[in-house]
């Protein structure tokens, strides 16, 4: 059975298609990822590759949250993310108000503990300028 909808007219889109699962097979309560650690409680439903949101059982997964996050980031999609972070562009006004809001706080010694190295040189090239 082909996971492709070549009758663009009649897709039901991404909504239809989940309360249509939901109400065939249940909500999401397992997790059929093959490197699944097994530890999560909170499951989903998750499109195949190559597949369109079509009421088609076999076009989906029923995956936990990480295992659903590791399927779907492909090299691609890290290329497509890491190139709208380099050019998107934050205007004057709103790095004006950012400062603002951060001017003359400081963090707690547990928030300042979990900012990663990078996030901290970031932070510090920031406030120099």
């Amino acid at each position: 059975m082909s996971c492709y909808n070549l009758d663009r007219g009649k897709n039901p889109g991404y909504y239809a298609v989940h309360k249509w699962l939901k109400k065939h097979f249940g909500k999401a309560d397992i997790c059929e990822g093959e490197d699944c650690s097994g530890i999560s409680n909170n499951y989903q439903w998750c499109l195949k590759h190559n597949c369109n949101y079509i009421k088609d059982r076999d076009c989906f997964l029923k995956l936990c949250v990480s295992c659903h996050r590791k399927y779907d980031f492909t090299e691609e999609k890290g290329k497509i993310i890491s190139n709208f972070m380099k050019t998107r562009i934050t205007s004057i006004e709103t790095k004006e108000k950012m400062s603002k809001t951060r001017k003359g706080k400081k963090l707690s010694e547990e928030w300042s503990k979990n900012i990663s190295l990078g996030q901290k040189k970031r932070w510090s090239l920031r406030r120099k300028s």
